[in-house]
């Protein structure tokens, strides 16, 4: 059997298995996942020349259609135009639709209610065709999930940023470790070009998410801005920190870097999320305080500029005086939960008020001289960013965690 083997690997490493072998199984593992049903994969084609197919489907027309267009005068009449570049087509035999592409073409042969009047009105030509054919080439890839960042400032730039390792040493990274890497990636392209005095546009950089696994959208897409880009830049070791951090919740384990995220690509509040967090730390169901205050730095950095901006060092005040009041109830674990519970839940309905009616009350119940309440509470009162903020501060605070931001985070248990 042994034997058996070797000779079957020294077939794989002739040339010609090489030459047709590897690009058939990646045609199955990686172009389908793409591609549907035309050129090379086309059901007919499975037994014939994958070179051939691709050059018959997308090349061949491509050069037909060249050759015909150098009679401008056949086609400056030509009523249609490509969706995509704006060329001309003499006839619909010589344009081309989308149908092949996964999930993102109609079919206007089998549902024609998708056009105006039942009438097919987009079209592509065969040089836009065979762009399209080379969609499997931007991705980086991971177990079916995939990502593209579309900074076309230069090629030079586009294939810079998408240039990512897939091992980290001599482990395969996760979906979490390749979109972190990948914005890093644009993040450092950003820092050289500014060091460099060189202007950055980088205004509505699209982000295009993919994922093999999802039937109805496999493809995501988000604009990177200018304003959002500098952020992400502001918190950059923030989002660092929360790659391949995990919360348990209702059975299911939900990424943190997925979900600060999402919300931060769609100008989103932060809010549900620290108090899905807080809930979880209270019932003592996440030990993850530092992922929390990470998530929160990051919530904060978005109004860098703004009235609801707070520095780190009034963040770090806020969150020991929490602390503090967490020591004066050492012993009283019960009591100290009902305050936070208390306090969580004046947060999520976003009432300064009841918030406040709860911290006097766990102040005055200990009456000491030495602790007395902070006046920081009262920038809250009429700032409502401002008050969450200053909230979960607290709260992380009062639920243990002082670290100042130079000290090494405490990632035990998360």
């Amino acid at each position: 059997m042994a034997q058996e083997l070797l000779e079957c690997l020294s077939f794989l490493e002739h040339e010609q298995a090489k030459r047709y072998i590897v690009p058939r199984i990646l045609s199955y593992q990686v172009i389908q996942g793409f591609w549907s049903n035309v050129s090379l994969l086309n059901s007919n084609a499975s037994k014939k020349d994958l070179y051939v197919e691709y050059d018959n489907y997308f090349i061949r027309a491509a050069k037909n259609y060249l050759e015909t267009k150098n009679d401008e005068k056949k086609y400056a009449k030509s009523k249609l135009t490509c969706a995509c570049c704006d060329n001309k087509m003499k006839s619909a035999t010589e344009a081309f639709d989308l149908t092949w592409v996964q999930k993102v073409g109609v079919d206007a042969a089998r549902k024609s209610s998708h056009y105006w009047d039942h009438q097919r009105d987009i079209f592509i030509c065969p040089i836009c065709n065979i762009v399209y054919s080379c969609i499997p080439l931007g991705f980086t890839l991971v177990r079916g999930a995939g990502l593209f960042i579309n900074n076309n400032r230069s090629i030079d730039d586009l294939v810079s940023v998408n240039s990512i390792s897939l091992k980290v040493g001599k482990v395969e990274v996760s979906r979490d470790d390749l979109e972190s890497m990948a914005y890093y990636q644009l993040l450092d392209l950003m820092a050289q070009q500014a060091e460099n005095q060189k202007l950055l546009e980088i205004d509505n950089i699209q982000i295009v998410k993919y994922d093999r696994n999802s039937e109805s959208r496999p493809y995501t897409f988000n604009m990177l801005s200018r304003e959002k880009a500098q952020q992400m830049y502001d918190s950059r070791k923030d989002f660092q920190f929360l790659v391949g951090k995990y919360v348990k919740e209702n059975g299911e384990y939900v990424s943190l870097y997925q979900e600060v995220l999402r919300r931060f690509y769609n100008g989103q509040s932060f809010a549900d999320l620290l108090y899905r967090l807080m809930r979880l730390v209270i019932d003592d169901d996440f030990k993850g305080m530092a992922s929390i205050h990470k998530v929160l730095n990051i919530s904060n950095n978005r109004f860098k500029g703004r009235e609801h901006f707070m520095t780190q060092e009034e963040l770090r005040k806020i969150r020991i005086s929490g602390y503090y009041l967490k020591q004066a109830y050492r012993g009283q674990e019960a009591k100290l939960n009902a305050i936070s519970y208390r306090l969580l839940n004046a947060l999520k309905v976003k009432n300064p008020n009841k918030f406040m009616d709860t911290i006097f009350q766990a102040y005055s119940y200990k009456k000491n001289e030495k602790l007395s309440i902070p006046t920081f509470f009262i920038q809250g009162l009429n700032d409502i960013e401002k008050f969450q903020t200053i909230g979960y501060a607290f709260l992380i605070g009062l639920n243990g965690y002082e670290k100042s931001e130079d000290e090494k985070e405490d990632t035990t248990n998360e």
